[in-house]
């Protein structure tokens, strides 16, 4: 494609233009689809609703698949944006599953194996041990912090469109499928509730103003309860940011301190448990190194 050509298209001189096939981030939604519709077929006498599952993750594979055709007769830059809106859409539908899922895939809970963890690098139970920080202001900016979560990416995202570097839009939007659903295995691999549900914390965390009916939004719009390990609020927000600093350091002046509150915020507020955070930011650092594989490098 000639310059001129990629203008026309919305390109940035210099960058790769997306042609109208598979993509990277096609492929891992695909991936992550079709292991889990196989996974309900196999098991499908212990699921309750196998067969609307099923449906729901076999069609999740062949939407990945089939969008790259939906699209293909319009500018890269504009078919790029509308994948990037059906993956997070594909995403939020994938997690939301994971609440019918779970349970009948994992039966077996293992929080007390994420409790003597934190007992045996921390010393004791970090979420226990910060409430002789706790405070209702401390409380009120956490909660609302941790409830921007599903903002983060597309903060970045709008930032890397609106500067037209589409080469690393898509290799943002990889990492960041890549990432989400990475986690949600995890969850099938080690399902745990948790810590607030498990050890004495004494008086309930107090906000201000917001943060009860924020706790309360968040406990109804996310149905999944057994998604300590690893911590995927952890590693989208060091994703985020890792891509932020790589990619438009404007937008990272914005990520960056929210990705490091929303951390903090995992285990003040008593969401996760802290080696769910190391696993998440390892995590992180693993799906930025597949991606690079995936892809190859990218300018920044």
């Amino acid at each position: 494609m000639t310059g001129p050509a990629r203008a026309a298209a919305g390109e940035v001189p210099g960058a790769r233009p997306l042609e109208p096939a598979l993509r990277p981030f096609d492929l891992v939604l695909a991936w992550y689809f079709g292991i889990l519709a196989a996974a309900i077929a196999a098991f499908a006498g212990e699921i309750p609703e196998a067969t609307r599952w099923f449906v729901v993750h076999a069609g999740g594979a062949a939407a990945a698949l089939l969008l790259p055709l939906a699209t293909r007769r319009l500018p890269a830059s504009r078919a790029l944006v509308i994948r990037f809106a059906v993956a997070y859409l594909l995403v939020l539908v994938a997690f939301n599953a994971l609440g019918r899922l779970v349970e009948f895939l994992s039966p077996d809970d293992r929080e007390w194996y994420l409790i003597a963890l934190d007992r045996r690098v921390f010393g004791g139970d970090p979420t226990r041990a910060l409430q002789s920080i706790a405070h209702p202001g401390l409380t009120e900016i956490l909660q609302l912090v941790y409830a921007s979560f599903y903002l983060l990416p597309v903060v970045l995202g709008a930032a890397l469109a609106r500067a037209r570097d589409w080469r690393a839009f898509e290799f943002s939007l990889t990492a960041v499928a890549l990432g989400f659903l990475l986690s949600y295995l995890g969850y099938f691999l080690v399902p745990a509730r948790g810590p607030e549900r498990f050890l004495p914390h004494g008086a309930p965390l107090e906000g201000v103003a917001t943060a009860a009916a924020v706790r309360a939004w968040i406990d109804r719009v996310e149905p999944v309860k057994r998604d300590c390990f690893p911590s995927g609020h952890t590693e989208i927000s060091v994703l985020v940011a890792a891509l932020a600093w790589r990619f438009h350091r404007p937008a990272f002046l914005l990520l960056g301190p929210v990705a490091l509150l929303l951390v903090f915020s995992t285990v003040y507020l008593r969401y996760h448990y802290a080696v769910d955070v190391l696993a998440g930011a390892a995590l992180a650092a693993g799906t930025l190194l597949a991606t690079r594989r995936l892809m190859g490098p990218v300018r920044g």
